[in-house]
C-alpha cells in the first residue's frame, strides 16, 4: 500500500483539496444565511442549525456543486500520471493491478474525506454561531435516518457523515473513470455535475418505462437525505461508483494496449 499512503498524503496536503473544502464551506454558509434571514423560525441549537440549514434544506447550494467538490482532490491524478509518464515508471516497480487498485482507493477515500472535513468544519461553525443545546424536533417524513434521529441526533449525524463519505467516494471514482476514458479534465469535471443535476429529467423524457426506472436509481438529493429510502439512496451512489470503476478499467486497459491518446 505504498502508493496509497503516498497518494493520501499528497492529496490532503494539495491545494485542490483545500479548494474543495473552501467551496463546500461557502455553499454551506450560503445556505445558513439563507435560512437565518429568510425564515421567521430559525433552528435553535448547534445540531438543529446544522440539520436545518443543510440536511433538511434539500442540501442547499452544496447540492449543485457536490460532484465537482468530490472530483477536485484527486480524481485527475491518474490522468496526470499518464501525461507525465509517471505511470510507466510506477508499472515497472509494481504490478499493474496493484497500481490500478491503489490509485482508485486513494481517489475514493480522498473524495469521501473532503465531505467529512467540510461537514466537520461546518458543524464547528454552527457551534460558534449557536452553542446552545439542541432540542430534537420533528424530522421530515422522508428523512432516511428518521428512526435514528428520533432516538439520538448525534447518531443521525454520524450516519449522515457516512452517507456523505459514500457520495464523495463514488462521484470521485466517476470523475476518475471519465478522465481515464476521455483525457480532457474539464469534461471529466463537468459531466458528473450535469449527470447529477439532470439524470431524473432525462429519465422522464425517455419514453421507455424501464429507462425511467434505470435513471431513477441515480441519487438526486443526497445531501438533503430526504429520499425516504436508504437502500435506494445507497445503491444509487454505488451505481455511480461502479460506472466510474468500469470506465477506469476500460481506460487503463486501453493505455496498457498502447491505444491511449492525449
Amino acid at each position: 500500500m505504498r502508493l496509497f499512503r503516498k497518494d493520501f498524503l499528497r492529496g490532503v496536503t494539495g491545494w485542490m483539496f483545500y479548494l474543495a473544502v473552501l467551496l463546500g464551506l461557502v455553499c454551506c454558509l450560503r445556505s445558513m444565511f439563507y435560512v437565518m434571514f429568510s425564515f421567521e423560525l430559525v433552528p435553535v441549537g448547534t445540531l438543529n442549525l446544522f440539520f436545518g440549514t443543510v440536511v433538511f434544506n434539500e442540501g442547499g447550494y452544496l447540492l449543485i456543486v457536490a460532484p465537482l467538490i468530490a472530483a477536485l482532490p484527486f480524481s485527475m491524478a491518474y490522468l496526470d500520471d499518464v501525461r507525465s509518464g509517471f505511470l510507466k515508471c510506477e508499472i515497472l516497480r509494481m504490478r499493474p493491478a496493484s497500481y490500478a487498485f491503489q490509485r482508485a482507493l486513494s481517489t475514493a477515500v480522498l473524495g469521501g474525506l473532503v465531505f467529512v472535513v467540510i461537514m466537520g468544519i461546518y458543524l464547528l461553525i454552527c457551534l460558534f454561531v449557536d452553542p446552545r443545546a439542541s432540542l430534537r424536533g420533528a424530522a421530515p417524513y422522508d428523512f432516511v435516518f428518521k428512526s435514528t434521529y428520533a432516538h439520538t441526533m448525534k447518531g443521525a449525524l454520524g450516519l449522515y457523515l457516512l452517507q456523505c463519505f459514500e457520495y464523495g467516494a463514488c462521484y470521485a471514482l466517476f470523475a476518475m473513470g471519465l478522465s481515464a476514458l476521455i483525457p480532457v479534465k474539464i469534461i471529466a469535471f463537468l459531466i458528473p455535475v450535469i449527470f447529477h443535476q439532470y439524470i431524473h429529467m432525462l429519465g422522464w423524457i425517455l419514453p421507455i418505462g424501464e429507462a425511467m426506472y434505470f435513471f431513477g436509481i441515480a441519487p438526486s438529493a443526497t445531501f438533503s437525505a430526504t429520499q425516504g429510502d436508504l437502500l435506494k439512496m445507497t445503491l444509487g451512489n454505488a451505481f455511480v461508483g461502479v460506472v466510474g470503476v468500469a470506465l477506469y478499467a476500460i481506460g487503463f486497459a486501453r493505455w496498457r494496449r498502447g491505444n491511449w491518446m492525449v
